[in-house]
């Protein structure tokens, strides 16, 4: 993409560090060449139409993409390595694609995808290796509510260390 888009947040190779979380607002690409290493998380919450893609690396941020309230967003080609807690957490949202995403997490509850009171999910082509849960699906828990629809995971490798490779309904909130 042109890195002078202004509607791409462009990082091209080398090492990117924020000390907060960089939020990604309605309309926006952020594209992580190859390459590119970004020091961070990267948080959709209450936004629309965003795409996070390239073959760059999110490393040891909070998290690694947090999409919250959020509807149509595609997160495309990325590798996540050691966020402190989920490499995806997918709370409350809609039409959501997760493809060809790489993850790898050693630390406690390194859960991969967590999805939670969400629909139309799906997760295509990813390899995982985490310490804990590869994908959960959950219902309500913490600020999430609501039913979760049509969640779809296929073609990928899944490799738990302690947990599961798919985890369904087992936690939750009354």
């Amino acid at each position: 993409p042109n890195q002078n888009d202004p509607n791409i947040l462009y990082f091209g190779p080398g090492v990117h560090r924020f000390e907060k979380k960089l939020s990604v607002p309605s309309g926006k690409s952020v594209y992580l060449a190859g390459g590119s290493v970004l020091e961070t998380a990267l948080d959709c919450d209450h936004v629309q139409n965003v795409r996070i893609f390239g073959r760059g690396i999110l490393y040891h941020g909070e998290y690694g993409i947090k999409i919250a309230y959020s509807k149509n967003i595609d997160v495309n080609g990325v590798t996540v390595i050691n966020p402190r807690h989920n490499v995806v957490t997918c709370g409350q949202s809609q039409g959501v694609t997760i493809k060809d995403l790489k993850s790898f997490t050693n630390l406690g509850w390194g859960d991969g995808i967590d999805v939670f009171c969400s629909s139309d999910v799906l997760v295509d082509s990813v390899f995982m290796r985490n310490s804990d849960d590869c994908v959960a699906i959950y219902g309500h828990r913490n600020k999430y509510f609501g039913d979760v629809k049509n969640v779809v995971v296929q073609n990928s490798v899944l490799w738990a260390d302690v947990a599961h490779p798919i985890l369904a309904g087992t936690h939750g909130d009354p």
